[in-house]
């Protein structure tokens, strides 16, 4: 009898974690939609919209800034509302880091780490703890950078169709509000 052939798993390639990232690009386009047209509601332009999940990129925490914002809150205030908002994000890389058994290439961790939303670290930790094998840098960075592309992609339409939001049935623009709290509900429940 001969031996089975075992062969070695392939780590997952850039494209498969940008193909794996469309869970969270599916969830993400409504609601980043609705971060640029409250956005422009509290003063922002389209751009201003798409400048803040390309600089900040923190879901929850981008509604938080532009409220506060707009409301005449200062702007310190506002940075350490946040801070104390996502305070949690600097346990994710640590967490991560426990269960990689590689050494890290320091230009592509920088660049993943960055995008390490609620989404992205949950789908990390799931693919170490399932299937250590097929993780990578660059898995995880097509995972990141797809994800971060479709928010900033999603706050851009939304602020520039903001004024189109208005003209829409009146359940649309309900469901609209109701989606970042349905997004946090559905991870939730997937835990």
């Amino acid at each position: 009898m001969s031996e089975p052939n075992f062969s070695p798993v392939a780590a997952a390639s850039f494209w498969q974690g940008a193909k794996d990232s469309q869970a969270i690009i599916f969830t993400y386009l409504p609601v980043s939609f609705a971060f640029g047209v409250s956005a422009t509601q509290f003063g922002f332009s389209a751009w201003e919209a798409f400048f803040l999940s390309c600089s900040m990129y923190a879901g929850a925490s981008q509604f938080l800034v532009v409220a506060l914002l707009g409301s005449g809150t200062s702007i310190w205030l506002t940075a350490l509302t946040v801070i104390a908002l996502d305070i949690r994000h600097i346990l994710y890389g640590p967490a991560l880091q426990h269960l990689i058994q590689e050494r890290l290439n320091l230009k592509k961790t920088s660049v993943w780490a960055w995008g390490l939303t609620d989404e992205v670290f949950a789908s990390g930790m799931i693919k170490l703890s399932r299937r250590r094998q097929e993780w990578s840098e660059s898995w995880m960075l097509g995972l990141s950078l797809f994800s971060w592309m479709s928010w900033a992609l999603g706050s851009l339409l939304g602020g520039l169709f903001a004024d189109q939001v208005s003209q829409m049935p009146q359940f649309l623009q309900a469901a609209l509000d109701f989606l970042l709290p349905a997004l946090f509900l559905s991870f939730l429940l997937g835990l």
